[in-house]
């Protein structure tokens, strides 16, 4: 009986010293593989920021943005610089992901109206909403290429507050693109009573918008 207990005894020992934890070396372990992932995280992120320099998107859309006179060249330039094809599924209004979808319906408008017209020309209207959108891209490329972690698919899908101020400012300049559910969207009339710069001025600074939102 003696002996039976003794070789338990052992055989509990020896499975003790097998599964008996190395606490400070489990430690370095994780604080090793944590490093490991964090510097994979960073280095992602830098080759990201090196072809985003190398291909110039940035550069070329902010030189288009700060022309005097938008031409059809800076909206096939605008297309170019969004998706592909638009997002497949219904985004969340004011989302990124629904301002794409948006921008590429309006430029693709004005695409089909320059190839099917003789003279087309793009109004004032036009030119405005495409240095809207154009700084909308900038400035949220900016603000994710700065989080140090961002899950990009999941930040785009959700409501983004300079989306939706830049579409407050978009719906100043036309009522049939970037419609928003719940809202007229109607384009303010000329007022006869303000001179025409006076006009322009209220809807580049967005005067109305704090009276319709």
């Amino acid at each position: 009986m003696n002996e039976i207990i003794k070789i338990v005894w052992d055989q509990l020992i020896t499975t003790i010293e097998i599964i008996k934890i190395d606490w400070g070396q489990l430690i370095t372990t994780i604080i090793a593989l944590i490093g490991l992932y964090v510097t994979l995280k960073v280095n992602a992120r830098s080759m990201k920021q090196i072809l985003d320099g190398s291909s110039e998107w940035r550069k070329s859309l902010f030189k288009a943005c700060s022309k005097k006179e938008i031409d059809m060249n800076d909206v096939h330039l605008l297309r170019t610089s969004l998706r592909y094809i638009k997002h497949p599924s219904d985004p969340e209004e004011l989302s990124f992901n629904w301002f794409t979808n948006e921008s590429i319906t309006f430029c693709n408008n004005l695409i089909a109206c320059d190839y099917s017209k003789k003279y087309f020309k793009l109004s004032y209207e036009d030119k405005e909403i495409v240095r809207l959108i154009i700084r909308c891209l900038l400035k949220n490329h900016w603000e994710y290429s700065n989080r140090f972690y961002a899950k990009k698919d999941k930040m785009n899908a959700k409501t983004n507050d300079i989306v939706k101020d830049t579409t407050l400012h978009i719906n100043e300049f036309t009522n049939e693109y970037f419609k928003l559910k719940g809202s007229e969207n109607d384009k303010p009339e000329d007022n006869k009573e303000i001179d025409s710069k006076t006009l322009i001025l209220n809807k580049l600074e967005g005067k109305n918008i704090d009276q319709k939102y």
